[in-house]
């Protein structure tokens, strides 16, 4: 073989193992790269979910307080409606035993009543279906009672 030859098959592999050790240098910053970047990913996806959690745990407390505030105010309308109904079992025992009671006094009262009772219209045990015939006869009944 010549030198010339010999050279130039020294020059080829040189070439060779030069491009392959640029290939792969290229191909490691690539997954380099690539492992920075899912990096980049994972951090924004755990702050996301650590805001996610935060949110979902502000949820949760504001819908625990809603039905606290809800259970509340049903607890509040069942202690007015005990009241209303013992202050007027109270009134009814004090018509009955108070000895100068007039009937006259006691119709006032009703009529009193019920003029404030047509202007709030129906209460909710008043509320009828409009199907159930028996409960307007007798709520018409109750308005017009026979002579």
């Amino acid at each position: 073989m010549s030198t010339g030859l010999i050279v130039t098959i020294v020059i080829a592999v040189i070439l060779i193992a030069v491009i392959a050790a640029v290939a792969s240098s290229r191909g490691k910053q690539r997954k380099e790269d690539k492992r920075h970047e899912a990096r980049e990913i994972r951090q924004k996806a755990e702050k996301r979910d650590a805001v996610a959690e935060r949110e979902h745990a502000a949820a949760e407390e504001k819908e625990a307080g809603a039905r606290r505030q809800a259970a509340e105010a049903k607890e509040s309308r069942v202690n007015a409606e005990r009241a209303g109904n013992e202050a007027s079992q109270e009134h009814d025992r004090a018509n009955r035993l108070d000895p100068d009671g007039d009937a006259g006094r006691e119709d006032r009262s009703e009529d009193h009543a019920e003029s404030d009772h047509r202007e709030a219209g129906p209460s909710r045990s008043e509320r009828v279906d409009p199907d159930d015939h028996e409960a307007e006869q007798h709520r018409r009944e109750r308005a017009d009672p026979p002579l």
